[in-house]
């Protein structure tokens, strides 16, 4: 039994054997995830997904359970092959072998955050599934309302504050209700696997900087197709609500950065156009280029992201949707 890795959620063990093999146990951290059943149920229903139905290298499961099937209580675990590597709008379900369908609400890292940092009653949370885009981004309009309403601590600084953060998120749910957030092209599906915290590190390479496997599906679910549109925030390692200069800043740095990263994709795009392994139309990097340039990405940000909404709305959505003055939020007294 090697030491113990601990993520922001999971405490992973790995296991070498006698006879070469080696495996990894994995435990959710206590306190970190609020919902520790559903997020294996669906992190696992995902892994079974990507593995029956696409090419992308994932993790064998070999064994998962619930705390109860835990020989020592000590939660929910999954079981999985060890990768060998270089160190340096719902949830999936299966109803039976090889056929999956969307069952279960989508639990979002958002959601988990909500209620372990934002004190949010869990009977907030959506309970069901969507059946259009539309509805899953007002019931995350709702959300954010809820969060100021009922986030116990250091909610506002002052009335002012108040003010300015109750008008934002009533503005935002009158946005997602006239439909204005996404768009009708996509608004019934179809709707994409997502995953809320793939990251650079969750891929592993070998010596030879190949591929040998992508992990950590938690908090994976099928999404609206606006959210594969939008430009990945992890090109700068860091989220715009932390950058140390500012979102301005953040917002410069990334353009330039996203051109290289459009133009790596685009070649990407275009061998496997040649090679027939991507039709024409399921090219991304225009699609993410047209996100950036319209300002969807800030407003797809901005309902996926509470705790950086305010941020958000007041720079980059104010405007856009209320003229170039903005609302004027400041006669309302």
């Amino acid at each position: 039994m090697c030491d113990p890795k601990a993520g922001a959620f999971n405490i992973n063990f790995r296991m070498k054997f006698q006879d070469g093999g080696s495996a990894v146990i994995r435990f959710p951290k206590p306190g970190c995830p609020m919902f520790p059943e559903e997020k294996i149920q669906n992190e696992v229903a995902a892994i079974k997904f990507i593995q029956d139905n696409t090419s992308i290298p994932v993790t064998f499961i070999l064994h998962w359970g619930t705390r109860e099937e835990s020989p020592l209580g000590l939660g929910p675990f999954i079981i999985m092959e060890y990768i060998n590597h270089e160190t340096d709008v719902g949830s999936l379900e299966e109803i039976d072998e090889s056929k999956w369908e969307v069952r279960r609400r989508p639990l979002s890292i958002h959601m988990n955050e909500l209620v372990r940092l934002g004190t949010l009653a869990r009977d907030k949370l959506p309970d069901a599934t969507f059946s259009s885009s539309f509805d899953y981004f007002e019931a995350l309009a709702e959300l954010h309302i809820d969060h100021l309403m009922l986030q116990r601590n250091d909610a506002v600084d002052s009335e002012t504050d108040c003010r300015r953060k109750y008008i934002a998120r009533h503005l935002f749910r009158r946005l997602a209700r006239q439909r204005k957030l996404t768009s009708d092209a996509h608004a019934n599906g179809s709707f994409k696997l997502w995953c809320d915290d793939l990251l650079p590190s969750n891929i592993l390479l070998d010596a030879d900087m190949q591929i040998v496997g992508v992990v950590d599906w938690k908090f994976t679910y099928a999404a609206p197709a606006e959210f594969s549109f939008a430009p990945q925030g992890w090109l700068l390692l860091e989220q715009p609500e932390y950058w140390p200069d500012g979102v301005e800043n953040w917002t410069n740095t990334y353009g330039s950065r996203l051109k290289t990263f459009l133009k790596a994709m685009t070649n990407a795009e275009d061998s496997a156009v040649a090679s027939g392994l991507l039709e024409e139309g399921q090219r991304l990097s225009p699609k993410m280029k047209a996100s950036w340039e319209s300002g969807d990405f800030w407003a797809i940000y901005g309902a996926r992201k509470s705790f950086a909404f305010d941020a958000i709305f007041w720079r980059e959505l104010d405007s856009r949707f209320f003229g170039e003055l903005g609302y004027p939020w400041k006669m309302l007294g």
